[in-house]
């Protein structure tokens, strides 16, 4: 709590300086324009942040360059109440798991649907693996906040995550940044769009983006994962760089409009990532194998270690193509939307940063999805708004996970793991809002879901001769909303909605035996949300929501040992209906903008999570009551305090200087309230200054992030008896960049 007062009280501070220079400016100003207005997709339909009833953050790319942010994860600590890292073990750096107001998921397995839906142009992506979307030539981030069933569907118990790409303008345009920085990065973003033909326009958007990585490591030359024997190997060289990222990205579009009253869209998705795994620091305990067996006992942070099995990697092509086609009717508007996006991703490495010959796995996941939403807005009468809609969704994967460990110091024990799931989901959707007076609106819905998964396991053994073992459920469900909007005046709106948020059942791809494979029931959460969006003039914007939830039958992920089974990997990760929680309070997003040279936004949140009931086998060791234990990654403060001056310079030039300070409180990043995993409370402040010409078609920046250098503890994961791994943010990282535009 002493730094967040600190921190308040030197922005606080600089905003008082800088606001009495830039009010004495504003005097002179003729042209002020005051807050943006924002325009937002939240239901489905555009209209104004301000006069939408639903608890949102719209991050414009505007907002997003100013944070330097160019991944999901970069938005993390900048939203109220929202927390994004690396998914399960930190290697996974092409993951995303995501935590809003104290619920997420953290595993990466496809088997295990995250609580927080994630769309990119309308589409829904369903796997932790590959969702660390980049965010060039993004028009805006929404993050919706609470359940969002009756719109966005299915695993939205918590909120959503809406990206929209820029569309072509018609007319041709170029843009690029150039941006280069310690530790290796050198990204290059290009876009190019022009007009084709008086129908036709097209735009492509290309990404390359490489570091060196944050750790340096020595590998071990060592049998190529391939076969058991006697192990030889000599250290491979010297130190060298790794975790560094290599991804080539590219977005083209083609929109076609032949008329006045259709346009469709094509967009094309292929990436190209040839990342190297995020190091894992060996935090095990003097108990454990890793300490008992291989005398490798946890020392603490270091950016420099030993893989046994090295170099590893990531290696993920994505494809995928969406069409949006859009008609305006006489009645109302059709939207359709359909996609098709396949995924080949392999994941090769060691994960405890030690030269213990113990844990090497090899991860190979091919995954497919198809969707198609048709959706239709309309105005039944002067009064009653409609928009309905129906849904189909597919989706199958296939996992080989090959893991080799060293069982006797001389003998490589490689086993086999195979899952495999294919799911259909349809569902239909409709919202109403009836206008009861020119100011007093009441809207209902609701979504009915179907969905249906069938499940084949075939259990870790050597040589990939176990019995396969096939399963198979569905579910359905109905989920209601009901809210009621007041229009206080021109400028003020007060919202109350009651909805209920639903999150499949599904199977356990990482259970050991086979009563542990499932399946697990859905869970289901009841939020009342309270909200009151306020402008005070064009200078100061103060939107607040109260929120309460309750979840029933929440599915908890955690991995535990399996003693005396005779299995060859003795741990299991399984998912149950283990818990009732109850989730309340307050969420303040603050902006002030006192005239074209300065502007303020404050983002707060207070939380207060904890479990009603929680009874589960946890550790292995049978059912025992766990109630008392805190919710994963759920911080009862967090923070953001962004200030932006501009300070206008002779020749029509400008210098911009940005200011950003991100907080969360202490949290426990264990569903099992692991003492380990216990993550102090961390403050991030960043910095940014912009020289901008009088042509202002070009800039050239300098930013830095982690400006005080703090490389704390974020994640830990327990591994069972086996191991415990430890992950840490990134250092101080100073960086430039040149932008330009045409």
């Amino acid at each position: 709590m002493g730094n967040i007062k600190y921190f308040i009280i030197f922005f606080a501070l600089v905003g008082l300086i800088i606001s009495k220079e830039s009010l004495a400016q504003s005097e002179a100003t003729e042209s002020f324009t005051g807050i943006e207005e924002i325009i937002v997709t939240a239901r489905k339909k555009e209209e104004p942040l301000q006069e939408t009833p639903v608890t949102i953050t719209a991050l414009t790319d505007a907002k997003i360059q100013k944070l330097y942010a160019t991944d999901l994860k970069d938005l993390g600590m900048s939203v109220p109440n929202l927390l994004i890292n690396q998914a399960a073990s930190g290697s996974f750096s092409n993951s995303a798991a995501v935590f809003m107001r104290g619920i997420g998921n953290s595993d990466i397995d496809s088997t295990i649907d995250p609580p927080i839906g994630i769309f990119i142009d309308g589409v829904y992506v369903p796997r932790s693996s590959n969702s660390n979307l980049d965010l060039f030539d993004v028009e805006q981030v929404e993050v919706l906040r609470g359940p969002q069933g009756t719109l966005f569907g299915r695993n939205t118990t918590a909120g959503a995550i809406v990206v929209r790409s820029k569309r072509p303008t018609g007319e041709f345009g170029a843009k690029a940044r150039l941006t280069m920085g310690e530790y290796g990065r050198r990204d290059l973003r290009v876009a190019v769009e022009a007009p084709l033909s008086d129908t036709l326009n097209a735009k492509i958007s290309v990404l390359q983006q490489k570091s060196d990585g944050f750790y340096k490591a020595r590998y071990l030359t060592h049998p190529d994962y391939s076969v058991s024997g006697q192990m030889s190997y000599e250290y491979d060289g010297d130190y060298q760089d790794t975790g560094g990222d290599d991804l080539f990205s590219v977005r083209p579009m083609l929109e076609f409009n032949p008329n006045e009253n259709f346009t469709l869209t094509l967009i094309g998705e292929y990436s190209k990532d040839r990342s190297e795994p995020t190091p894992a620091i060996n935090a095990a305990k003097p108990n454990m194998v890793l300490s008992r067996v291989y005398g490798r006992p946890g020392t603490g942070y270091s950016n420099i270690g030993t893989y046994n099995y090295g170099p590893g990697y990531i290696h993920a092509d994505i494809k995928g193509l969406t069409a949006e086609a859009v008609w305006e009717l006489e009645g109302g508007t059709l939207t359709s939307i359909t996609n098709y996006r396949e995924t080949e991703y392999q994941y090769k490495g060691e994960i405890d940063w030690t030269d213990a010959p113990m844990f090497g796995i090899v991860r190979t996941e091919p995954h497919e999805q198809k969707s198609t939403e048709l959706r239709y807005n309309t105005d039944l009468s002067d009064r009653l708004s409609l928009t309905a809609g129906i849904y189909y969704f597919e989706q199958e994967y296939e996992l080989r996970r090959d893991t080799f460990i060293n069982t006797s110091g001389a003998f490589l024990a490689h086993i086999i793991g195979v899952t495999s799931q294919t799911h259909e989901q349809q569902s239909v959707f409709a919202d109403l809002t009836y206008a009861i007076s020119d100011r007093l609106n009441f809207s209902f819905g609701g979504r009915y879901t179907k969905e249906e998964k069938s499940f084949m396991q075939k259990p870790f053994s050597v040589g990939n001769v176990a019995a396969e073992i096939y399963k198979d459920d569905e579910w359905s469900n109905f989920g209601p909303k009901v809210g009621i909007d007041y229009q206080i005046d021109e400028d003020k709106l007060l919202y109350a909605t009651l909805a209920r948020g639903f999150k499949s059942g599904g199977f356990n791809g990482r259970g050991g035996t086979p009563t542990t494979l499932g399946p697990f029931d859905e869970e289901s959460v009841d939020a009342l949300e309270i909200g009151l969006k306020a402008d005070w003039g064009s200078t100061l914007r103060t939107n607040v929501a109260f929120y309460l939830m309750r979840f029933e039958d929440l599915q908890r992920t955690v991995i535990r040992p399996l003693i005396n089974c005779g299995c060859p990997n003795p741990q299991e990760t399984i998912t149950a209906n283990a818990a009732e929680a109850e989730i309340k309070g307050i969420e303040i997003e603050i902006e002030w903008v006192p005239n074209d040279n300065f502007n303020l936004g404050v983002a707060l949140a207070f939380n207060d999570a904890g479990y009603e009931e929680y009874f589960a086998d946890v550790f292995g060791t049978g059912a025992q009551d766990y109630s008392g234990l805190p919710l994963q990654n759920a911080p009862d403060i967090t923070a953001a305090i962004n200030m932006s001056y501009s300070i206008d310079m002779a020749n029509n030039a400008s210098t911009v200087i940005n200011l950003g300070w991100q907080y969360h409180d202490d949290l426990n990043a264990s569903v099992t309230g692991y003492a380990p995993a216990d993550i102090d409370a961390r403050g991030l402040l960043n910095a940014s200054i912009d020289y901008i010409p009088a042509e202002g078609n070009w800039r050239i920046s300098a930013y830095g992030k982690n400006l005080a250098d703090d490389v704390d503890k974020v994640a830990v994961t327990n591994v069972s008896v086996l191991f415990d791994l430890a992950f840490y943010s990134n250092p101080r990282v100073l960086g430039v960049e040149l932008a330009w535009e045409y």
